[in-house]
């Protein structure tokens, strides 16, 4: 696997749609990566025969991007207030006591270590906010409110193009 560098988070969006007013811009970024994971913690296994013939290839496993946002406190216009899924108004990426709603839209303006400008568009319909972690401290000479860390799953695929 590739260890990809990159020198800016410009912004991420995220909401139901590409159209101004569909989606909303998160600025605040203090960081964000993605990688590919599976259920089992295998990307792929050995393809098992049962006869002489051992063919070679592998058997690719069900997997996922997970993608992590940090921010330096929360987004609460993103993430608690915007819809997220087309035809549903009252959608939200961020429910208090409910299950969160679909993200249709969940795009990632990057500008990569040598300069290149890339965009990461995540599959549309398949984006799920499944967790939320404030850090905050109570110690002496240090900041009460610190970074804010989202975890993001997406059930398909993702698009990255240079820009």
């Amino acid at each position: 696997m590739v260890d990809k560098k990159y020198d800016l988070v410009d912004r991420v969006e995220i909401g139901w749609g590409a159209a101004v007013g569909q989606h909303t811009d998160i600025l605040n970024i203090v960081g964000f990566g993605d990688r590919l994971m599976s259920r089992d913690g295998k990307l792929t296994d050995p393809i098992n025969m049962i006869n002489y013939t051992v063919p070679r290839g592998v058997h690719h496993n069900w997997r996922n991007y997970e993608m992590v946002l940090v921010l330096d406190s929360d987004n609460y216009e993103a993430l608690y207030t915007q819809q997220v899924t087309a035809g549903v108004a009252a959608s939200r990426a961020i429910r208090q006591g409910q299950g969160n709603d679909r993200i249709d839209w969940f795009v990632a303006y990057i500008r990569e270590e040598d300069g290149t400008q890339t965009t990461y568009t995540y599959e549309c319909e398949k984006v799920w906010c499944v967790e939320e972690v404030h850090e905050y401290s109570n110690e002496r000479n240090l900041r009460h409110q610190g970074t804010t860390t989202y975890r993001f799953v997406c059930l398909g695929t993702r698009v990255r193009v240079g820009w």
